[in-house]
């Protein structure tokens, strides 16, 4: 089964809104392809785009051959297809978490672990968690575990 994965080829679309006037946008050698202008009362517009920015974080190391295809080709056997479609979720956003309380997320049931060193977990299924460890910005030691 291949799943697209949005948001982790290291390339994320950013929804960027910033205000210009005219004479600032007529100064500006910003390319205006693909962007849609709303005029405010004051003589200004708002300028929403989707701006394709090269993001330079990545995961750092997998224990599970599983999700290391998974995150690099977007393919596995190696895990089944009822839990595919979480794990991939849960790739993106340690992927642009740049802590780990940023995964603390509706669903995902968050907690630490004991011991040394920090590790923390998330809940695929009932039985299945991902769980990680945390150095600097990014996530390693990415784990798929069997709880019970």
């Amino acid at each position: 089964m291949k799943i697209a994965l949005r948001g982790t080829s290291r390339i994320i679309p950013q929804l960027v809104l910033f205000r210009k006037t005219a004479n600032e946008r007529a100064a500006s050698s910003e390319p205006g392809s693909g962007v849609m202008r709303q005029p405010d009362s004051v003589n200004q517009t708002v300028d929403i785009a989707i701006v394709l920015t090269d993001n330079p974080k990545m995961v750092g190391r997998f224990r599970h051959k599983g999700l290391e295809e998974i995150y690099l080709t977007g393919t596995t056997r190696r895990i089944g297809a009822p839990y595919l479609r979480k794990c991939v979720r849960i790739l993106q956003a340690l992927e642009v978490a740049t802590q780990p309380e940023e995964m603390n997320l509706a669903g995902y049931r968050f907690h630490s672990l004991q011991g040394r060193p920090q590790r923390w977990s998330v809940r695929v299924t009932a039985n299945y968690r991902i769980t990680f460890a945390w150095s600097g910005e990014n996530a390693e030691d990415i784990d798929f575990e069997d709880y019970h």
